[in-house]
């Protein structure tokens, strides 16, 4: 997890939302916990989502 922590140090972590950061977090949080628990899944959509979308919300944001 501790490596995964390096996310919320950088600066386009920094010029996001409220929201953002908390989808950031998310998916940290998701991997760190799957990675823990040596999970073995076929499709891992579910720890990417909440960072595709605040990727998405972020690239609105900065291309306006």
């Amino acid at each position: 997890m501790q490596r995964l922590e390096l996310f919320f140090t950088q600066d386009w972590y920094l010029r996001m939302s409220a929201w953002e950061k908390e989808l950031v977090r998310t998916s940290v949080e998701l991997f760190a916990r799957e990675e823990r628990m040596h999970s073995f899944f076929s499709d891992y959509a579910f720890v990417v989502f909440p960072m595709s979308k605040a990727y998405e919300g972020f690239i609105k944001k900065i291309s306006v």
